[in-house]
Order: structure tokens, then C-alpha cells, then sequence
């Protein structure tokens, strides 16, 4: 992970709920913990930040990434690796 990776959400994504993707409870858990209900509140986040988290450690951070990728396509297909 490089440092201070920042988390870029398109503008017409950042309005849509993160309930509609794809997440391990953790993940869910994570996000809701820190407020965020919308893609747009992850937008200029660094994914560093979130390993401050409990129980978020690197395969949170890559479902995280997955989703963000999801978004930039501008799909909610996306399902985490492994499953």
C-alpha cells in the first residue's frame, strides 16, 4: 500500500448507498462505525486510515479497494474475493 493513498469516488457515484454493494459484515461494520453511508464519504479518505480500525486489517482494506474500483466502473456487481 503506498502511503497516503487516496480514495477517489467519480462525482456521479459519490450520492449512491454502499448498501447497495457487495461487503463482508466487517467491512459494513466499519464503515457504519465511522459514519459512512455513501460512497461520497469515502471520497479523499487514504486507505491507511482505515487499518486504525478494529478488526480492518489488509483483506478489509482489499474489499474496500474492490468496491472503489466497482464504483470508478460504475458497477455494484463487485463480490470480494473469496467468496
Amino acid at each position: 500500500m503506498h502511503p497516503r493513498e487516496l480514495i477517489y469516488i467519480p462525482v456521479d457515484c459519490r450520492g449512491r448507498a454502499l448498501h447497495e454493494f457487495v461487503a463482508s459484515v466487517r467491512l459494513k461494520n466499519v464503515l457504519e462505525g465511522r459514519g459512512i453511508r455513501v460512497l461520497g464519504g469515502l471520497h479523499g479518505l487514504a486507505f491507511e486510515e482505515f487499518l486504525k480500525f478494529r478488526n480492518c486489517g489488509a483483506y478489509t482494506i482489499r474489499e474496500l479497494r474492490e468496491i472503489v474500483a466497482s464504483a470508478q466502473r460504475g458497477s455494484n456487481d463487485t463480490v470480494p474475493s473469496g467468496y
